[in-house]
């Protein structure tokens, strides 16, 4: 398991993500989704697994639709299963995907607005929005349903993934979305947002809201951490694919993680086309092979303040290659560059510095344990050296802890202080000798 504290801890930490890294990060996810199928193509592993019409099969063509890629959508929509009606949720879902694959637009059964739940308002109301349908009935119901803090839950709770959700229906910039956007915002600064779904759904509602998931300063962390950097970082696995909390193992991907941080890429470059919503009435059918900025990607606020106040030590060398990289790319002024040109110069001093003195304790002061009295002076001089390196940099030392244990224990042994003293006194006179001959005096 991961822990959140990612979010809120004091080292940079984001992923960049030019064009070229968004296109491969799509099609990974897409192409682990073919392996778990079995099959060449989306649509012909649902259709052939009697999953076409599931809720797996048309968030995946949905999420695959909009980035642009190919796919047999028509095939897809006309072995689609027929929605369940008695369950809102099924019938909204339908209906969207057979409006956004094909532009048919199927009629929804008439329910009981009164009844419904949050999460069914949510998805007959974006049925309705993304078709250009009416939908004030359930907007103004789920309006109603809306806590005093802003959030939405079930039952009252503040629920992230349901409040994310509740701004692909809630207009951009209204009372109520903004209201639902500031909950959701002290949600993520308390790292509560903390599943792959609720991740991708918190993107997917800022697109939705008119908020880039990006380049919001409520949505990003002391640290620079972003949705789209939990998204990646810890929730992106080695297969391509995404898991819901696990990270990193090849086999940890899943099917509804997966499918949603695919619908979170899709929205994000649909919001940056210039689009709304992945669920809005101007829907906009993105190309990821062909747009640019999918990522709606900047050198921003948090950036610039990182480039001033990061230390230029060489634990810091591997952040400052990211901000570089992040200033070249999304064109950060000159005198931003040069500075953390500067500082990438100073910490790779620093960098250098640590390495050799790392590589001096495996040529003689290693194992630490078995370091002899007559390495003491080679400790001691270790030691000044380290010395002189700030507490961040020392942490990156082999074995300095013990090195310093071992230098004490060796000190304290009977009769080697008062030894060793003698012997420094006799050295400092013969180098004074030495010089005051070199002068010839």
């Amino acid at each position: 398991m991961y822990s959140i504290d990612m979010v809120n801890n004091v080292s940079y930490n984001r992923y960049t993500l030019p064009d070229e890294a968004f296109v491969t990060l799509a099609e990974n996810a897409i192409e682990w989704e073919k392996r778990r199928l079995g099959s060449d193509t989306l649509s012909e592993g649902f259709i052939r697994g009697g999953k076409a019409g599931s809720s797996e099969g048309d968030w995946s063509m949905l999420a695959e639709k909009a980035l642009g890629m190919e796919d047999d959508y028509a095939a897809y929509a006309r072995e689609r299963s027929p929605a369940d009606e008695s369950i809102p949720t099924e019938a909204a879902r339908s209906a969207i995907t057979a409006f956004l694959l094909t532009g048919e637009k199927t009629e929804l059964p008439e329910y009981e607005v009164g009844k419904l739940a949050v999460n069914e308002l949510i998805w007959l109301g974006a049925a309705e929005r993304v078709r250009g349908g009416e939908y004030a009935e359930y907007l103004e119901a789920l309006e109603a349903r809306q806590n005093a803090d802003g959030s939405f839950g079930m039952r009252g709770d503040a629920d992230p993934d349901l409040t994310a959700m509740s701004l692909i229906v809630l207009p951009a910039h209204s009372p109520a979305a903004d209201r639902a956007a500031e909950s959701l915002s002290e949600m993520w600064q308390n790292g509560e947002i903390d599943s792959c779904e609720a991740a991708a759904w918190c993107i997917i509602g800022l697109c939705a809201a008119d908020i880039s998931p990006n380049n919001s300063a409520e949505f990003s962390a002391e640290n620079g951490c972003r949705p789209l950097d939990l998204l990646t970082q810890v929730f992106l696995t080695d297969s391509g694919g995404f898991s819901h909390k696990a990270h990193g193992a090849e086999d940890s991907s899943e099917a509804l993680p997966t499918e949603q941080a695919l619908l979170a890429l899709a929205a994000m470059a649909e919001y940056n086309a210039g689009g709304g919503g992945l669920f809005d009435d101007v829907y906009v059918k993105t190309d990821i092979y062909t747009q640019s900025g999918l990522a709606g990607e900047d050198f921003d606020e948090t950036d610039r303040r990182f480039a001033e106040e990061i230390s230029p030590t060489a634990a810091a060398n591997e952040t400052l290659l990211r901000l570089g990289e992040r200033a070249e790319l999304f064109g950060a002024e000159e005198d931003v560059r040069r500075l953390l040109a500067d500082k990438l110069t100073e910490s790779g001093r620093q960098l250098a510095e640590v390495e050799r003195l790392n590589a001096e304790t495996r040529a003689e002061l290693y194992p630490p344990d078995e370091v002899s009295v007559f390495a003491l002076g080679r400790l001691i001089k270790h030691d000044r050296a380290a010395a002189r390196l700030s507490s961040e940099d020392r942490a990156l030392l082999l074995a300095q802890e013990e090195l310093d244990r071992r230098e004490r224990t060796l000190i304290a042994e009977v009769g080697i202080t008062a030894a060793l003293t003698a012997a420094a006194g006799t050295l400092i006179i013969v180098r004074k000798r030495k010089r005051t001959d070199e002068r010839g005096h």
